[in-house]
């Protein structure tokens, strides 16, 4: 009896799951967890979804967020004299946490306003040592000038990611339900500017490019437009981003509806 359970186990398994190198930009798998559901100050660790937007070969994937997944963070003070580059933000050094790569001029070096970081939060020592150091290109502008390229383990997209088909964006900044986020419970809860449709509660969220003005960063609003906020605004969402090293995952399955029992 326990043997037949155990082929059919195994036979379960073997119908669901997949090796992780045949992944491809249509999926969407968990890695790591972070504060979702549930009302303060009683929120839900989970499992976090994320869409696979890249994979290059079958060693590293491009991940995103499924969801906005945290907010309250300015993307950087007026004071700063270079407050709209991504390499100078307030936001890159609490998505890093610990692996915060230093600016190249440290004078300008910015602090975390929180009091903890989303990087430490949302992953363990073992799926940290999964997500890669990436160059991350900082060149895409909407009209400011552009900051210096960084290293980075977790990022957010660029102006020109969110209008790249091959991400499964439409090539233009109208309002478009492929560059469109759910909050989760815990991100709403920071304050983040939103509407609700149906059930559900759409916000609007940080990219990494400058925008259109000196004291401007891009942005996606909750319909899906891409704009430029005010950089000492807080109510804007954080949608991470990273490239995930395939070898720290042994097989996927279907994640869409919620991860399968067991």
């Amino acid at each position: 009896f326990i043997l037949i359970l155990l082929l059919l186990s195994l036979t379960l398994i073997l119908n669901t799951a997949r090796p992780a190198a045949a992944l491809t930009s249509a999926d969407v798998i968990y890695y790591g967890s972070y504060p979702q559901s549930g009302t303060s100050p009683d929120f839900k660790v989970e499992p976090v979804l994320w869409r696979v937007l890249e994979v290059s070969g079958d060693k590293t994937t491009l991940m995103l967020s499924e969801k906005i997944l945290d907010g309250g963070v300015p993307f950087n003070s007026y004071n700063h004299p270079w407050s709209p580059w991504w390499s100078e933000s307030q936001i890159r050094k609490f998505l890093n946490g610990k692996k915060y790569a230093p600016s190249p001029d440290p004078k300008w070096e910015v602090t975390n306003p929180k009091g903890y970081s989303f990087y430490d939060k949302a992953f363990s020592a073992g799926e940290g040592s999964g997500i890669i150091k990436a160059d991350v290109d900082n060149s895409s502008t909407r009209g400011a000038t552009p900051g210096h390229n960084t290293t980075d383990k977790i990022f957010l997209l660029s102006y020109a990611d969110a209008r790249n088909t091959a991400y499964g964006f439409v090539n233009n900044g109208n309002s478009d339900p492929s560059r469109k986020a759910e909050l989760t419970d815990y991100s709403a809860s920071q304050g983040i500017y939103s509407y609700t449709e149906g059930n559900k509660k759409y916000g609007c969220c940080w990219l990494r490019s400058p925008g259109d003005y000196v004291l401007y960063a891009s942005g996606v609003l909750n319909d899906g437009f891409l704009n430029s906020n005010n950089v000492n605004i807080g109510a804007v969402g954080l949608r991470p981003a990273f490239h995930l090293n395939l070898e720290y995952l042994l097989f996927t399955s279907p994640a869409a509806g919620g991860k399968q029992d067991g």
